[in-house]
């Protein structure tokens, strides 16, 4: 998925189809919902057999492919980034329906795998 891409899912999220009024806050706003969901999208990544990241790249066009898992683009940065936007419309009430729904996202994405507990103590 291209940053452009989450940004046309974030638009129709709003209703909104002209890009005019915030094209110039996309990139900045991609980067930022990108980067602090690092955490995740490194559980993501060894979940799937694949190197955790230090940093979130920073992307500087938007026709470049984002960082993070495709698990994660669908629909969770979509509502975080649609969100973020309805914050410059001072629509409150959307924007915090949106971030409800991008951390119901988050929840059905966060995952706690099962071990078996090893006594160290040699008491059973």
């Amino acid at each position: 998925m291209t940053a452009q891409e989450l940004y046309r899912t974030a638009l129709a999220l709003l209703g909104e189809p002209d890009e005019r009024n915030t094209i110039h806050q996309a990139l900045p706003l991609i980067n930022l919902v990108t980067a602090e969901n690092l955490s995740l999208n490194n559980r993501l990544r060894l979940r799937a057999g694949r190197e955790e990241l230090t940093v979130m790249p920073v992307l500087t066009d938007l026709s470049e492919t984002l960082p993070t898992e495709e698990g994660l683009n669908r629909p969770a940065l979509g509502y975080a980034l649609a969100a973020r936007l309805s914050l410059n419309e001072c629509d409150i009430t959307r924007a915090h329906y949106l971030h409800e729904l991008y951390t119901l996202c988050l929840r059905d994405l966060s995952f706690f795998r099962a071990e078996s507990i090893r006594d160290v103590y040699g008491e059973g």
